[in-house]
């Protein structure tokens, strides 16, 4: 009987174990699965074309890292700020903008300047201003 005990004992503890690895283990499906990512096109915007609501919203968060979108019904403005960085030289890639379940997620990573390279040693505040399409869903930001 203390045999059995211990047997079906040792099975829970197996299953649970298995359970927690599985759940803890899976990735975030909605960002990693390609099957259910859609790459959306995008357009990097030139200063001299973003809205003035947008760049007065920059210039106001400018000093902070930030995030936030703006829309006009039809196109969807999405800015990152990176805030105030020390000089000049900084660069942003972005790495995707993907329609994921009912989410669009955006993924930039800061490109830090070259040791070698001459930059200006001023403030920066490096951001960037994507468009696309409105599809009226909310937005996950990955900023590295």
């Amino acid at each position: 009987m203390i045999i059995l005990k211990k047997i079906i004992v040792g099975i829970l503890i197996v299953v649970l174990l298995f359970t927690l690895y599985s759940c803890f283990s899976k990735k975030d499906s909605s960002i990693e699965n390609n099957e259910e990512c859609v790459d959306l096109e995008y357009e990097v915007m030139d200063k001299d074309e973003i809205p003035q609501k947008v760049l007065e919203k920059i210039f106001e968060k400018k000093e902070e890292q930030a995030t936030f979108t703006f829309s006009n019904g039809e196109e969807l403005y999405i800015i990152i700020c990176y805030g105030a960085k020390a000089t000049g030289g900084y660069s942003i890639k972005v790495d995707s903008l993907q329609k994921s379940n009912n989410e669009i997620v955006v993924k930039t990573v800061l490109i830090e300047p070259k040791k070698e390279e001459v930059v200006t040693r001023n403030t920066s505040f490096p951001h960037i201003v994507l468009k696309t399409k409105d599809l009226g869903l909310d937005m996950k930001f990955d900023i590295k």
